[in-house]
């Protein structure tokens, strides 16, 4: 229900009360009486559109915050799944060239270094492939 639905309601509730204080007010304590319901039933139609007016205005404060924050969202994933993508390219590379070399060593220190090398390099693969599904540009905008 919008502002002007409720104002309306209240205008014409309003007008409502008017026409019996005139119908009805023959004596005058019935007529004060009348007249003082009418001043309450102004105010709370004053109260109740003073708090819709507030009500649509913070709601399209909300609306406008989670659509900027769905849009920093979108472009932080974007950025995120590109990032990987960057990163994958050059780390299987250097997970192929650290087999390479593994194989052609005879000193056993170098080739235990080596090994490390290809073990953190296959970890930080095995973890940007997690990643990178775990924080999907479509699953995270849904």
């Amino acid at each position: 229900m919008n502002t002007r639905t409720i104002y309306a309601g209240l205008a014409f509730s309003l007008l409502l009360e008017m026409v019996c204080i005139l119908f009805f007010a023959t004596t005058l304590s019935v007529g004060l009486v009348a007249y003082c319901l009418f001043a309450l039933q102004m105010t709370i139609f004053i109260v109740i559109g003073i708090s819709t007016t507030l009500m649509d205005k913070s709601l399209k404060r909300n609306v406008n915050a989670i659509n900027q924050l769905n849009q920093k969202i979108t472009l932080q994933a974007t950025e995120l799944a590109m990032l990987t993508h960057d990163i994958r390219s050059p780390l299987s590379g250097i997970c192929q060239m650290a087999r390479l070399i593994y194989t052609r060593l005879d000193d056993q220190e170098l080739k235990r270094l080596q090994k490390l090398i290809i073990e953190s390099s296959e970890q930080l693969a095995k973890r940007l492939e997690t990643a990178s599904k775990e924080y999907d540009v479509n699953d995270i905008v849904r």
